[in-house]
């Protein structure tokens, strides 16, 4: 059964301590047997990216009031060729055009809903 909690675990990368744990809520809730691992910063996610088996990675962009500070998540994940998603709070055009140009999902903190984050998820452990 380890093995298959490990293809089942997802990483939830942002610092804000409450947002996390209503994700990990809904990850839960939507796949019961995902494992939920957590870093509140880019270089403990691109750590657990390099040495975890994950199935899915969602990232914020700004951490520690870094606006770029999810892209090292980005291309850590996609370089481990792990699914990977952006749940971001930002609303600068650039930023949001340059994450749709790297054709990563992206979800607005603002318009998020529960099915849809439990439909992301679904669609990746399901693969």
């Amino acid at each position: 059964m380890a093995t298959q909690s490990l293809t089942h675990r997802v990483l939830l990368v942002d610092d804000e301590p409450a947002l996390l744990g209503a994700l990990r809520r809904v990850v839960e809730r939507s796949h019961p047997k995902a494992l939920v691992v957590y870093a509140s910063d880019p270089s403990t996610a691109v750590w657990q990216i390099e040495t975890t088996a994950l199935r899915l990675v969602v990232t914020d962009m700004r951490m520690q009031g870094d606006v770029g500070a999810g892209w090292a998540v980005i291309h850590a994940a996609r370089a481990a060729g792990i699914p990977v998603v952006v749940l971001t709070g930002t609303e600068e055009p650039d930023m949001l055009a340059d994450i749709v140009r790297s054709a990563v999902p992206l979800v607005q903190k603002q318009r998020m809903t529960t099915e849809q984050l439990a439909s992301i998820v679904e669609r990746a452990l399901a693969a």
